[in-house]
Protein backbone atom coordinates (compact mmCIF):
# COMPACT_ATOMS: atom_id res chain seq x y z
CA UNK A 1 0.00 0.00 0.00
CA UNK A 2 2.83 2.16 0.93
CA UNK A 3 4.91 1.63 -2.30
CA UNK A 4 1.20 1.99 -4.23
CA UNK A 5 1.02 6.15 -2.60
CA UNK A 6 4.69 6.58 -2.95
CA UNK A 7 4.20 5.75 -6.85
CA UNK A 8 0.99 7.97 -6.89
CA UNK A 9 3.00 10.88 -6.09
CA UNK A 10 5.84 10.21 -8.09
CA UNK A 11 3.55 10.26 -11.06
CA UNK A 12 1.69 13.45 -9.34
CA UNK A 13 4.84 15.16 -10.15
CA UNK A 14 6.06 14.05 -13.12
CA UNK A 15 3.13 15.34 -14.81
CA UNK A 16 2.79 18.59 -13.19
CA UNK A 17 6.67 18.86 -13.79
CA UNK A 18 5.66 17.60 -17.32
CA UNK A 19 3.07 20.71 -17.63
CA UNK A 20 5.24 23.40 -16.26
CA UNK A 21 8.68 21.97 -18.81
CA UNK A 22 6.22 22.38 -21.47
CA UNK A 23 4.66 25.38 -21.41
CA UNK A 24 7.21 27.25 -19.79
CA UNK A 25 10.64 25.57 -20.46
CA UNK A 26 12.91 24.00 -17.83
CA UNK A 27 15.14 26.26 -17.42
CA UNK A 28 12.49 28.68 -16.21
CA UNK A 29 10.76 26.28 -14.15
CA UNK A 30 11.84 26.41 -10.24
CA UNK A 31 11.01 23.85 -7.96
CA UNK A 32 9.04 26.45 -5.99
CA UNK A 33 6.91 26.31 -9.43
CA UNK A 34 6.10 23.00 -8.84
CA UNK A 35 5.30 23.31 -5.49
CA UNK A 36 3.06 25.78 -5.86
CA UNK A 37 1.11 23.91 -8.69
CA UNK A 38 0.88 20.40 -6.41
CA UNK A 39 0.06 21.97 -3.17
CA UNK A 40 3.44 20.25 -1.27
CA UNK A 41 6.85 21.27 0.39
CA UNK A 42 9.85 21.04 -1.74
CA UNK A 43 10.52 18.58 0.92
CA UNK A 44 8.05 16.42 -0.13
CA UNK A 45 9.71 16.60 -3.62
CA UNK A 46 12.96 15.71 -2.95
CA UNK A 47 11.71 12.46 -1.12
CA UNK A 48 11.22 11.59 -4.72
CA UNK A 49 13.86 12.71 -6.62
CA UNK A 50 16.80 14.37 -6.14
CA UNK A 51 16.24 17.65 -8.24
CA UNK A 52 15.34 19.16 -11.43
CA UNK A 53 17.28 17.10 -13.63
CA UNK A 54 16.63 13.77 -12.00
CA UNK A 55 12.76 14.29 -13.30
CA UNK A 56 13.78 16.08 -16.46
CA UNK A 57 15.18 12.48 -17.22
CA UNK A 58 12.51 10.21 -16.12
CA UNK A 59 10.11 12.51 -17.97
CA UNK A 60 12.39 12.15 -20.88
CA UNK A 61 13.72 8.40 -20.74
CA UNK A 62 9.89 7.33 -20.41
CA UNK A 63 8.54 8.29 -23.70
CA UNK A 64 11.61 6.46 -25.19
CA UNK A 65 11.28 3.11 -22.80
CA UNK A 66 7.56 3.03 -24.17
CA UNK A 67 8.83 2.87 -27.82
CA UNK A 68 10.92 0.62 -27.16
CA UNK A 69 8.39 -1.54 -25.94
CA UNK A 70 6.55 -1.39 -28.63
CA UNK A 71 8.94 -2.51 -30.81
CA UNK A 72 9.93 -5.58 -28.41
CA UNK A 73 6.38 -6.27 -28.04
CA UNK A 74 5.81 -6.73 -32.47
CA UNK A 75 8.86 -8.38 -32.79
CA UNK A 76 7.59 -11.77 -30.34
CA UNK A 77 3.91 -11.21 -31.72
CA UNK A 78 4.72 -13.70 -34.80
CA UNK A 79 3.44 -11.59 -36.94
CA UNK A 80 4.33 -11.83 -41.04
CA UNK A 81 6.90 -8.92 -41.72
CA UNK A 82 4.28 -6.44 -43.28
CA UNK A 83 1.39 -6.52 -40.36
CA UNK A 84 5.13 -6.35 -38.17
CA UNK A 85 5.58 -2.88 -39.67
CA UNK A 86 1.92 -2.14 -39.21
CA UNK A 87 2.03 -2.83 -35.58
CA UNK A 88 4.99 -0.79 -35.18
CA UNK A 89 3.81 2.03 -37.35
CA UNK A 90 0.68 1.61 -35.31
CA UNK A 91 1.96 1.44 -31.58
CA UNK A 92 4.62 3.70 -31.90
CA UNK A 93 2.30 6.51 -33.11
CA UNK A 94 -0.22 5.31 -29.70
CA UNK A 95 3.07 6.74 -27.68
CA UNK A 96 3.93 9.55 -29.64
CA UNK A 97 0.17 10.92 -29.16
CA UNK A 98 0.08 9.64 -25.73
CA UNK A 99 3.41 11.28 -25.06
CA UNK A 100 3.31 14.37 -26.77
CA UNK A 101 4.46 16.67 -24.38
CA UNK A 102 7.06 14.74 -22.82
CA UNK A 103 8.67 13.83 -26.53
CA UNK A 104 8.81 17.55 -27.03
CA UNK A 105 10.73 18.10 -23.84
CA UNK A 106 12.82 15.72 -24.86
CA UNK A 107 13.32 17.67 -28.08
CA UNK A 108 13.67 20.82 -26.77
CA UNK A 109 15.61 20.49 -23.37
CA UNK A 110 17.91 17.19 -24.25
CA UNK A 111 21.14 19.30 -23.71
CA UNK A 112 19.88 20.15 -20.13
CA UNK A 113 20.04 16.52 -19.25
CA UNK A 114 22.22 14.74 -17.32
CA UNK A 115 25.28 12.72 -19.29
CA UNK A 116 24.33 9.44 -17.84
CA UNK A 117 20.43 10.71 -18.97
CA UNK A 118 21.46 11.46 -22.35
CA UNK A 119 23.45 8.30 -22.45
CA UNK A 120 20.96 5.98 -21.85
CA UNK A 121 18.50 7.65 -24.01
CA UNK A 122 20.62 7.36 -26.92
CA UNK A 123 20.90 3.42 -25.92
CA UNK A 124 17.12 3.34 -25.66
CA UNK A 125 17.23 4.65 -29.20
CA UNK A 126 19.46 2.86 -30.43
CA UNK A 127 18.09 -0.43 -29.62
CA UNK A 128 14.83 0.74 -30.57
CA UNK A 129 15.98 1.64 -34.15
CA UNK A 130 18.36 -2.20 -34.34
CA UNK A 131 15.26 -4.18 -33.99
CA UNK A 132 13.33 -2.16 -36.74
CA UNK A 133 16.36 -2.30 -39.43
CA UNK A 134 15.95 -6.32 -38.36
CA UNK A 135 12.58 -6.56 -39.24
CA UNK A 136 12.93 -4.58 -42.08
CA UNK A 137 15.97 -6.85 -43.51
CA UNK A 138 14.05 -9.96 -42.69
CA UNK A 139 11.34 -8.65 -44.69
CA UNK A 140 13.13 -7.92 -47.39
CA UNK A 141 15.41 -11.31 -47.47
CA UNK A 142 11.60 -13.09 -47.65
CA UNK A 143 10.58 -11.08 -50.67
CA UNK A 144 7.60 -9.34 -48.22
CA UNK A 145 9.34 -5.54 -48.33
CA UNK A 146 10.62 -3.40 -50.98
CA UNK A 147 13.36 -1.65 -48.88
CA UNK A 148 16.71 -0.02 -50.48
CA UNK A 149 17.89 0.60 -47.63
CA UNK A 150 16.54 -0.70 -44.10
CA UNK A 151 18.77 1.64 -41.99
CA UNK A 152 17.96 4.77 -43.74
CA UNK A 153 14.14 3.52 -43.99
CA UNK A 154 14.00 2.46 -40.52
CA UNK A 155 15.28 6.47 -39.38
CA UNK A 156 12.68 7.83 -42.29
CA UNK A 157 9.83 6.28 -40.96
CA UNK A 158 10.70 6.58 -37.32
CA UNK A 159 11.07 10.10 -37.81
CA UNK A 160 7.57 10.89 -39.91
CA UNK A 161 5.68 9.50 -36.56
CA UNK A 162 7.85 11.15 -34.12
CA UNK A 163 7.07 14.21 -35.91
CA UNK A 164 3.25 14.10 -34.44
CA UNK A 165 4.94 15.31 -31.41
CA UNK A 166 5.36 19.40 -33.07
CA UNK A 167 1.48 19.18 -34.70
CA UNK A 168 -1.07 16.78 -32.69
CA UNK A 169 -3.85 18.43 -30.70
CA UNK A 170 -5.92 16.82 -28.42
CA UNK A 171 -8.94 18.99 -29.39
CA UNK A 172 -7.54 19.09 -33.34
CA UNK A 173 -9.39 17.39 -36.20
CA UNK A 174 -7.52 14.73 -36.32
CA UNK A 175 -8.57 11.53 -34.13
CA UNK A 176 -5.94 9.28 -32.78
CA UNK A 177 -7.50 6.43 -34.55
CA UNK A 178 -7.22 8.08 -37.77
CA UNK A 179 -3.31 9.67 -37.41
CA UNK A 180 -2.78 6.22 -36.49
CA UNK A 181 -4.11 4.59 -39.33
CA UNK A 182 -2.56 7.32 -41.56
CA UNK A 183 0.82 6.43 -40.21
CA UNK A 184 -0.10 2.39 -41.10
CA UNK A 185 -0.50 3.29 -44.16
CA UNK A 186 2.14 5.51 -44.95
CA UNK A 187 4.66 3.39 -42.98
CA UNK A 188 3.57 0.42 -45.20
CA UNK A 189 3.89 2.81 -48.54
CA UNK A 190 7.23 2.91 -47.64
CA UNK A 191 7.97 -0.14 -48.36
CA UNK A 192 6.20 -1.33 -51.12
CA UNK A 193 3.10 -2.56 -49.56
CA UNK A 194 0.71 -0.07 -49.33
CA UNK A 195 -1.91 -2.67 -50.57
CA UNK A 196 -1.82 -4.51 -48.27
CA UNK A 197 -2.57 -1.54 -45.51
CA UNK A 198 -6.61 -2.58 -45.16
CA UNK A 199 -5.61 -6.34 -44.46
CA UNK A 200 -2.79 -5.40 -41.96
CA UNK A 201 -5.01 -3.23 -39.69
CA UNK A 202 -7.85 -5.77 -39.84
CA UNK A 203 -5.46 -8.00 -38.78
CA UNK A 204 -4.31 -6.00 -35.50
CA UNK A 205 -7.61 -5.34 -34.27
CA UNK A 206 -8.33 -8.77 -34.50
CA UNK A 207 -4.81 -9.87 -32.85
CA UNK A 208 -5.49 -7.03 -30.22
CA UNK A 209 -2.41 -5.02 -30.90
CA UNK A 210 -3.99 -1.96 -31.64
Amino acid sequence: MRDDVREFKRALILKAAAELFFTQGYARTRLDDLAVRLQMSKASIYDHFSGKAEILSTICEASVEASLNVVRRVAGAGLDPVAQIGAVAHGFTGVVIDNHQQIAIHAREFAHLPEAGQERIIATQRAFDALLVEMLEAGRAAGRLTVADPRVTALALAGMIIWVHNWYRPDGRLTRARIAEGMVRNALAMVGAEAEAGAVLERLRFSGLV
